[in-house]
């Protein structure tokens, strides 16, 4: 087993540090790049994989290649493949957290919208230590926010693109459209745009609060219009696991790409636990990890509480 990742990514974290992957459980974080690709803790990744055992970090990918859905893992070793330059660097992470979204699975570090919302104010912004990679290693942008759509930060980039760039993925909440991708794919470079998609109709409204559905359905279908290649993501949790079927049967109808994980954080939303969110039809492909361990209604109810509290709704008028 192997997973380039390891040798080839590069994440930033909101709190400023750099990893190598995104989709790890508490993956460690380092100042910098050369810190990063020269740690213990790499080599141990690397020795884990070497004799077939699974990182504990890696639990996500193990998860979804263990049910045959593919993972993160297995589309890295696929890119891998295709490269040409042997120091090649995949960049990806938090440049900032400007977003206009507040998605009840996310935090202040990730949105600057639920900061205002909880008075946190967090700001994050590694556009620095973009700039301090070396440029011309990076050959694929991996662009999430916050939301670049609405990021100036972003907007730089896309305007001053590294030299030897092959690939951009940009991952929206669909709240709006970054137009200039469509000069950008025309000059040559491939582009892919990850939409997150964790719920239809209400559902939607809901965990990704203030979206409208209606608003993310047209722009879904601007850019599927769009000379990108087009894919959606889900983030599974125990307030959208009764809408998973509907989601698995939007993006067949639509013929748009699908892949998913299970959400690891915040905790009390894991679909390991039995309470009212989880204890529902689902569909095969996840049933045997979908309410599993302790019932945890007291836990989830509270967070969800709290949640509608910061953002003045409730559940009842979306989920229930």
């Amino acid at each position: 087993m192997q997973c380039p990742r390891l040798d080839h990514f590069v994440r930033f974290n909101t709190n400023g540090s750099v990893t190598c992957c995104g989709h790890m459980v508490k993956p460690q974080g380092f100042d910098d790049i050369e810190q990063l690709q020269n740690s213990e803790w790499i080599e141990s990744l690397k020795d884990q994989f070497f004799v077939n055992q699974w990182p504990v970090e890696c639990i996500r990918c193990k998860q979804t290649e263990e049910l045959n859905q593919g993972s993160i893992r297995l589309n890295a070793i696929n890119t891998h493949k295709k490269q040409t330059k042997a120091d090649y660097l995949i960049v990806g992470g938090t440049l900032d957290n400007t977003c206009n979204s507040a998605c009840q699975t996310c935090n202040s570090g990730l949105s600057t919208l639920i900061g205002k919302l909880d008075k946190t104010n967090k700001v994050v912004d590694n556009a620095s230590k973009f700039w301090d990679l070396p440029q011309d290693r990076i050959v694929h942008l991996d662009i999430n926010g916050g939301e670049p759509s609405v990021s100036q930060n972003y907007q730089h980039i896309l305007k001053n693109l590294p030299p030897n760039l092959i690939n951009i993925r940009v991952n929206t909440n669909c709240a709006s459209i970054l137009h200039e991708l469509t000069d950008i794919a025309n000059s040559g470079v491939r582009i892919t745009v990850t939409v997150s998609l964790d719920g239809i109709g209400k559902v939607h409204d809901y965990l990704r609060w203030p979206i409208a559905w209606d608003k993310f359905y047209r722009n879904l279908m601007i850019y599927k219009s769009m000379p990108v290649e087009l894919n959606t993501w889900t983030t599974v949790s125990a307030l959208n696991i009764g809408n998973f079927s509907e989601i698995l049967n939007f993006t067949e109808t639509h013929k748009i790409d699908h892949s998913w994980a299970l959400l690891d954080s915040p905790e009390p939303l894991n679909i390991k636990y039995k309470n009212t969110y989880t204890e529902v039809d689902v569909p095969d492909v996840i049933r045997p990890l979908v309410a599993v361990n302790r019932n945890n209604q007291a836990e989830i109810q509270q967070y969800i509480d709290l949640q509608d509290n910061i953002r003045s709704i409730n559940i009842k008028d979306y989920l229930i």
